[in-house]
């Protein structure tokens, strides 16, 4: 009966492989002639073969269905196509997918081995011979089984050799079956030899799969990973006599480790098909592959073109900076515009003193310097230990809003409103922190008045009562000890408030340059303007002196 339904199907294949396009190079063959064709000069004649029922015409010629097994190949790759199309189902990560259906496809490879070699192991048990003018079982099956069970119907000879099978392909051989006749023993020995080799491959391809269930880049990674090892290698030999610590190396490779797996670019730097594909095709593996980003910056991306968004994606690579390290610098322009995925970063004034704004994750910044142009006047600061961010270069990005200017002229908008808004903060924490500074100043001067007073009460009592005039050699004493107490004064505060008097000093002493620096650029265009207007007073005084001159000559000649 099971011959009757897998003849059926065999049959059913025949008839529906009629109707099934295929490829010729990159153009897919719908045309019912041309696939009919296609399929009589491929699989039909040994399809048909596999088919026919030679065991009608003679019992011995059964064994030419092993035919069938010239499509192991073809049904194999069915059933990997089938769980593909399973697990797609479940995850969209395309390496799971593809990993777990090779080694489901595997396993039914090694059934299939395994039915193949447990049907020759019972032949072989199942040989007959004449022993004392009877014919007997002179295999394993008569003479191992069935010592171990009277039960030796055809279910458990089948079970009891695919038992033997997979002890001895896997090399753990209990012993408790084994070979009794010559051709037994010489079957069993293949089967071990061959068994080292099967299991040593089995476990390798299944630890690779599973190693690239946890990384999309694997193959690639591993090539730069080649090419770090050679360069650090040159590196190291450059200097004999400075050679690299292990624990520097390890941190080159775990920041390039980190920068490989997250850099968008590497779907297009090395392969043109990114840019061939089809617009809505490539939007859709774009937001596949980068939609989370999309919507973890929403703030960056809403309003903006579709295409200019997929551009901005596909062009992003991975930056690190480590706490306390400046990301743009004072009176500098930005390079990128960079994107926050950990970590914080701060707004900080050019001596750090002032931290006038913290970016949180998922922040952006640096576009407003790339737009306008424009050197940063303040210190974008790394606040965390670790702060990643992902960046595009400023000439990509120019680049890419001359292509869309619409998205462009929005970008720049909220750029301009983005940059008025950290101003108005910029302002107020400056004057809230001048006010502060203010009534630190005032409580100084205070104590300071206050230790004045008492110092001059005492200096005038002594000098009442020893009758002396104060001269200029006693006025001194007076003025260290004022400093004295200003200093004593200033240790009794809290270090939190001795730095902000510092801080507040150093910073009127700034202005105050600042305004000198003014002041004189001011005298000194004020005394060219005068010289310019002395010049032009003397320059007309000459052209009517020169009139006057010539009305008189001219009164003489008449």
């Amino acid at each position: 009966m099971s011959d009757y339904l897998i003849d059926l199907c065999f049959l059913a294949e025949i008839f529906l492989n009629f109707f099934f396009a295929f490829f010729l190079k990159t153009r897919l063959i719908k045309d019912f002639r041309s696939v009919a064709m296609n399929y009589v000069k491929g699989w039909f004649f040994l399809d048909v073969a596999c088919l026919l029922p030679y065991y009608w015409i003679h019992p011995y010629l059964y064994s030419l269905r092993m035919l069938r097994i010239l499509k192991l190949r073809m049904m194999l790759g069915g059933i990997e196509f089938s769980f593909y199309q399973i697990l797609s189902r479940i995850t969209s990560k395309y390496n799971i997918i593809a990993s777990l259906s090779r080694i489901i496809n595997f396993v039914f490879l090694l059934i299939f081995i395994a039915q193949i070699i447990a049907c020759i192991w019972y032949y072989l048990g199942n040989q007959t011979g004449i022993l004392e003018g009877e014919i007997v079982t002179d295999g394993w099956i008569n003479n191992v089984l069935a010592k171990v069970t009277q039960d030796t119907d055809l279910s458990t000879k089948y079970i009891t050799s695919i038992y033997w099978v997979f002890t001895t392909l896997s090399t753990v051989g209990y012993g408790d079956f084994y070979p009794f006749t010559t051709n037994e023993y010489l079957f069993t020995m293949s089967i071990e030899f061959l068994g080292v080799f099967l299991f040593a491959y089995a476990m390798g391809n299944i630890n690779n799969l599973v190693q690239k269930l946890d990384d999309d880049h694997i193959e690639i990674i591993e090539n730069e990973q080649e090419q770090l090892d050679q360069w650090i290698m040159k590196i190291d030999n450059s200097n004999p006599t400075r050679k690299l610590q292990p624990e520097l190396i390890d941190r080159v490779k775990e920041f390039f480790m980190v920068y490989w797996q997250k850099d968008h670019t590497t779907i297009q730097d090395e392969y043109p098909f990114l840019s061939q594909l089809p617009i809505q095709t490539k939007h859709k593996l774009v937001y596949h592959l980068f939609g989370d980003f999309a919507k973890q910056f929403k703030i960056f991306f809403d309003g903006l073109e579709e295409a200019f968004k997929i551009e901005i994606l596909v062009n992003l690579y991975p930056r690190k900076f480590e706490k306390e390290s400046d990301i743009v610098e004072v009176e500098t322009t930005a390079k990128e515009v960079y994107f926050i995925t950990k970590g914080k970063v701060t707004i900080s004034s050019k001596d750090g003193v002032l931290r006038y704004l913290e970016l949180p994750q998922w922040s952006y910044f640096g576009e407003h310097l790339v737009f306008f142009k424009i050197k940063s006047s303040n210190a974008f600061m790394a606040l965390d230990e670790e702060v990643e961010c992902m960046c595009i270069a400023k000439e990509k990005f120019m680049e890419i809003c001359d292509v869309y200017p619409k998205s462009a002229a929005l970008l720049r908008y909220k750029a301009y409103l983005r940059r008025k808004e950290f101003r108005r903060v910029k302002l107020e924490v400056q004057a809230a922190q001048f006010k502060k500074r203010m009534s630190v100043d005032a409580v100084l001067s205070d104590k300071d008045r206050e230790g004045n007073n008492e110092r001059s009460d005492s200096n005038n009592n002594q000098n009442f009562e020893t009758n002396d005039e104060p001269t200029g050699q006693g006025q001194m004493p007076l003025r260290t000890a004022s400093n004295e107490a200003e200093i004593e004064a200033f240790e009794q505060l809290d270090p939190q408030k001795q730095e902000e008097i510092i801080a507040r000093k150093a910073y009127l002493l700034n202005y105050a340059k600042l305004i000198n620096e003014k002041l004189e650029k001011a005298h000194k265009s004020l005394a060219r303007l005068e010289m310019d207007i002395a010049n032009s007073v003397n320059a007309i005084k000459n052209h009517v002196e020169f009139l006057s001159h010539f009305d008189e000559v001219a009164a003489q000649n008449v």
